[in-house]
């Protein structure tokens, strides 16, 4: 959510940022469980990064809230292993795809900075 109160500071924001910002604000509402977001993944076609905060709740949320088995008999519960198994091919369909990416010197020269600039453990324990 952004800062509403810099509203001079908005007023330099180019309109066009602002709707980018303002489409993106309303796809990201955590409202309904992220619903718009999660309707949106399902359109998207490889190459596309899914939002793994939402997989990982997901996962989550089907693992703990459903049994490993089912009645006194220990059954497997099969309908567990296949939400688990849908939500995990969710995420491959994403990895099926290469990347054709492009070396952008000026982004990788950041990450040079970064890890040169990086501090041991020793370092990060104080």
């Amino acid at each position: 959510m952004p800062i509403r109160r810099l509203n001079q500071t908005w007023k330099e924001v180019p309109t066009k940022h602002q709707n980018i910002l303002e489409r993106l604000s309303s796809l990201f509402k955590p409202r309904y469980n992220y619903s718009q977001l999660r309707l949106y993944i399902l359109t998207l076609e490889p190459p596309a990064i899914p939002h793994l905060g939402v997989a990982l709740s997901d996962l989550v949320f089907i693992d703990e809230a459903n049994p490993d088995y089912i009645s006194e008999h220990l059954l497997i519960n099969f309908e567990k292993c296949a939400h688990l198994t849908r939500t995990i091919n969710e995420l491959l369909r994403f990895q099926k795809t290469s990347y054709c990416l492009q070396h952008i010197p000026s982004i990788s020269s950041l990450f040079e900075v970064t890890k040169s600039n990086s501090l041991n453990e020793d370092e990060l324990y104080k």
